[in-house]
């Protein structure tokens, strides 16, 4: 028959383990890494960020004239600090008569599940595309504003990815301006879809194209009798990233070949830590008969640099 000491060696072990496992995560895992920039430490209820453009036009320089100085437009946006969590509950009755390691390796797996907690929470908000960024639009948006001469610039699309819809979209990050018409150079590095988008992903970005070829060897032309293939020009370009965090059907260019240029920011408060029921006379134990353990942290986070970004969100 199990016993209060028994239960409590119990316990500790599972705690044990629960604490180590946790503590061998030096970052925490997820896709988000490519392309969000940690902007550190927060010491408040919200982490502001901005950058700046300058304005300067490259011009000639005539004897006698002055010279015509620009300025700098600035950009910030404050996003409110919360919490993220995962917790597990468990029945005391279940932990004090485990005689087989069951839920040690149980609260190890659910570690190791929580550790996806902040790749879940950028996705998502991500991928809802309704927070307001630096510029005051969303992340994705076709009214970007203060392009060449005050005009909107748009990073979003509602095309399914193809050859075509890739092109377009490399093209439109190679064509967005500062205000004064100097370009920003942004050039997608980094292709995120959805698994069942993998295989297109891999044969725009990869693969070598088929085409149909006629009697006189043209391509697409008269009657079809064979096929060949093409030389993809695109291949070693971009670097595909595959996660279920994204929708299928959507997908999203970025570049991430600049430093400090990320389409997401993310700044933390109260760094993640693991909380454990220590003793059989817990308040949760001795109320609910139930042992609790939480993996929790805060976080502030939302959109940065849009230009580092293309794609369809639905």
């Amino acid at each position: 028959m199990s016993g209060i000491t028994d239960f409590a060696d119990k316990l500790a072990a599972a705690n044990t383990a629960y604490v180590e496992t946790f503590d061998s995560i030096e970052i925490w895992p997820g896709s988000f890494q490519f392309f969000t920039e940690d902007v550190g430490n927060i010491n408040a209820t919200s982490m502001s960020i901005g950058y700046t453009e300058d304005l300067a036009q490259a011009r000639t320089m005539k004897p006698g004239q002055d010279r015509a100085f620009d300025g700098l437009r600035a950009y910030a946006a404050s996003y409110d600090l919360e919490e993220v969590y995962a917790a597990l509950r468990l029945e005391r009755i279940k932990v004090q008569n485990d005689s087989s390691g069951r839920i040690t390796r149980e609260l190890q797996r659910f570690v190791q599940r929580g550790a996806s907690i902040i790749n879940t929470k950028v996705w998502t908000k991500l991928t809802a595309n309704t927070v307001t960024g630096p510029d005051g639009v969303a992340l994705l948006s076709t009214a970007h504003p203060n392009g060449d001469g005050g005009a909107t610039q748009s990073n979003k699309t509602t095309d399914a990815l193809s050859h075509a819809s890739y092109n377009a979209g490399k093209a439109a990050m190679r064509s967005y301006t500062r205000e004064n018409g100097e370009d920003l150079d942004m050039t997608a590095s980094h292709l995120f879809v959805h698994p069942d988008e993998e295989r297109i992903a891999k044969e725009i970005t990869g693969a070598e194209r088929p085409v149909s070829v006629d009697n006189a060897g043209a391509v697409d032309t008269g009657t079809r009798i064979g096929v060949t293939s093409i030389t993809n020009v695109y291949q070693g370009d971009t670097t595909v990233v595959v996660t279920p965090k994204i929708t299928s059907g959507d997908w999203l260019l970025m570049d991430l070949t600049k430093p400090g240029v990320r389409p997401w920011a993310l700044g933390h408060g109260a760094p993640m830590q693991a909380a454990y029921p220590d003793e059989r006379d817990d308040y949760v134990v001795r109320k609910l008969a139930m042992l609790e353990w939480v993996i929790s942290g805060d976080i502030a986070h939302g959109p940065g640099h849009w230009q580092a970004a293309y794609g369809k969100l639905s």
